[in-house]
């Protein structure tokens, strides 16, 4: 009789296909399933977390930024309401706040274009 084995890891499923032919009078075909090696599937997870740790830290902080961001309109709307600024004056103070971030945002990007970024 003639005994032959193959493998066959399916990455998708997590399963090591082991399959043993036995060759005689009659063909048998048994097939074993294991999972597959933990230690192999860390490595993989950790790969996977350490790609998405920029993207996390990334998203973390401009979440908090805008959240503060918009805290600190808040806290100015609530000063100007105290102060007795009418509507249209908090109206007014937060477009030209809104103008003066498109500028700067302007600015920063033709000086970055023409001196490069880590000039700017």
């Amino acid at each position: 009789s003639d005994d032959r084995k193959a493998k066959h890891i399916d990455k998708n499923n997590k399963l090591e296909i082991t399959a043993s032919v036995k060759e005689s009078g009659n063909d048998a075909l048994i097939i074993k399933q294991e999972k597959q090696d933990e230690s192999a599937m860390g490595i993989i997870g950790a790969a996977r977390s350490k790609a998405l740790r920029p993207f996390v830290i990334i998203s973390s902080s401009y979440l908090l930024f805008t959240v503060t961001d918009g805290a600190s309109r808040m806290i100015v709307l609530l000063h100007a309401y105290n102060k007795s600024f009418s509507a249209f004056e908090v109206a007014l103070m937060f477009t030209l706040y809104e103008l003066a971030g498109v500028v700067t945002n302007l600015l920063a990007g033709i000086m970055g274009a023409k001196w490069g970024i880590k000039v700017t």
